[in-house]
């Protein structure tokens, strides 16, 4: 029955079967919550707890914060010119969160109010991360597991709570493979995952790489009888999503170069060909060698653990 009756008027009540469906739900995946819910709590304690105090601040913080603030002060892009150096939907996300939360009110430095941001979003991905291991049917205990592993390891300590637009895209990332793993409702869970991906790219463009992954799954879970329409609508969402950035610019006229003016084309054409390179990972003074080796000092553990389990994933169904 979709709604109950009363006993003396015999009219449905709707919010007693809404009730009932909620505490059904929860019934069902009273187990799985059991698992979930402290690892949520683990994740949001750890993150949380001297957040202020480490890591060291640093200057894209700062940039990222200040643009939030932009946002909802200013009714900005950025404090300054914006030149499309990265996709702006990324901090304005985080004003959004501070806007909500009054975060900025609450913190002698702006810099705090946009790290608690960064706890949330953290949480979401642990919980994301939890579903997604669930689907790839993994047991509760390892989707709690890998939570965990998400929260705790030192490398999350020190890159999860800075204040980098990769944090706030990764639970787009994430919710997109739920979906696109989605057991019903094939065509809504294709097209989420492509407007979740478009999402994440115009959060950090750089999640663009992920596309030939999420493909490859959306492929080999499609019914072969709605294939190439499925398949087809996810690819429309996605264009029409990344199509808006491009309106973007167009609108302001400034998609393409000119004189006195910034351009889109003219800030891709820096991020992908004309700013130094990270150098080579084995050149001992590149910037990149210096990240992996921070990687290295921070958790080798999880470094040579994930990589073998990578290989691992590979060679079995």
């Amino acid at each position: 029955m979709s709604a109950s009756i009363t006993h003396t008027t015999g009219i449905p009540v709707r919010g007693a079967a809404s009730f009932s469906g909620v505490r059904g739900w929860f019934r069902v995946h009273a187990a799985s919550l059991g698992w979930l819910v402290p690892v949520l709590a683990v994740t949001v304690v750890v993150q949380a707890w001297n957040m202020a105090g480490t890591p060291q601040r640093i200057d894209d913080e700062g940039t990222y914060t200040a643009q939030a603030w932009a946002i909802g002060h200013l009714g900005e892009l950025t404090h300054y010119t914006y030149w499309y150096d990265h996709p702006p939907l990324g901090w304005i996300q985080i004003a959004g969160y501070t806007a909500l939360t009054g975060a900025f009110a609450r913190y002698p430095f702006a810099v705090e109010a946009g790290r608690e941001a960064m706890v949330f979003f953290a949480a979401v991905s642990s919980l994301l991360l939890f579903v997604l291991a669930r689907r790839l049917g993994a047991g509760r205990a390892t989707a709690a597991a890998a939570g965990l592993v998400f929260a705790l390891s030192p490398l999350a300590l020190q890159y999860h709570r800075t204040v980098y637009i990769d944090n706030v895209a990764t639970p787009w990332l994430l919710a997109a493979f739920v979906l696109v793993l989605s057991r019903r409702q094939q065509l809504a869970g294709f097209a989420g995952a492509a407007a979740c991906l478009g999402v994440a790219v115009l959060s950090k463009e750089t999640y663009l790489l992920a596309l030939p992954f999420l493909v490859w799954i959306a492929v080999r879970r499609a019914d072969r009888s709605t294939r190439r329409y499925t398949l087809s609508v996810a690819g429309a969402v996605l264009v029409v999503i990344g199509g808006g950035y491009l309106l973007l610019a167009a609108v302001k006229g400034e998609l393409l170069p000119g004189s006195g003016r910034v351009s889109l084309l003219q800030g891709i054409t820096y991020q992908l060909g004309s700013r130094a390179a990270s150098g080579s990972v084995f050149d001992a003074g590149s910037l990149a060698n210096q990240a992996a080796s921070q990687w290295w000092a921070l958790d080798p553990v999880f470094i040579v653990l994930g990589t073998v389990a990578a290989v691992v994933g590979l060679c079995s169904r």
